[in-house]
């Protein structure tokens, strides 16, 4: 059997190392959404879509006054990029899938709490530079060139690729992005 295209709801057989960490998390958190901690381990593990989640505790993301709010849970979830050749440059999951968690932990959280299930706020980066390449004699600098347009879309979007960590809020320095092409 061969799958080209990505699949949905299904779940690989999980290995023994994935078994034991998700029995200690159960165990700790016994199924009930108090810390953010908890939040985000009870996401990740229900919903494999989900690449990464940000849970901010006493945030209102929907006011423009005051984003301190007692008893407010805001989740900024990043989705998983698929297995395909098209890469996903937006990793931002659907309306219907941020309700399904929202209710999932509605459940399973203190009545008390509002739970809110937003995007990340993304930015357009566009960057723009000359390149000369040293001691290309008789090579193709084209080469070199593709695989720094990936060096550089890996850097500026890590979820795109999950080769590397995400950095919420992180600031793009231009002298790392020098750093980076030297």
């Amino acid at each position: 059997i061969t799958q080209p295209y990505s699949s949905f709801g299904g779940k690989v057989n999980e290995k023994d190392e994935f078994l034991y960490q998700r029995a200690s998390e159960r165990l700790r958190h016994k199924n009930r959404a108090i810390t953010t901690w908890d939040y985000e381990r009870i996401i990740l593990q229900e919903f494999p879509e989900v690449y990464r989640v940000k849970s901010l505790n006493h945030y209102r993301y929907d006011t423009k006054i005051s984003n301190v709010s007692a008893g407010y849970v805001t989740l900024i979830l990043i989705a998983r990029s698929s297995n395909t050749d098209i890469i996903n440059w937006k990793p931002l999951l659907s309306l219907n899938k941020m309700l399904l968690i929202k209710e999932h932990l509605t459940k399973i959280a203190s009545p008390h709490t509002r739970i809110n299930v937003k995007p990340p706020k993304l930015e357009k980066v566009e960057i723009q530079f000359n390149v000369k390449f040293h001691n290309t004699e008789g090579m193709d600098s084209r080469l070199y060139i593709n695989e720094l347009i990936k060096t550089i879309n890996n850097y500026l979007s890590p979820w795109a690729y999950e080769t590397s960590d995400i950095n919420f809020a992180n600031e793009i320095e231009f002298s790392s992005i020098i750093r980076l092409i030297d």
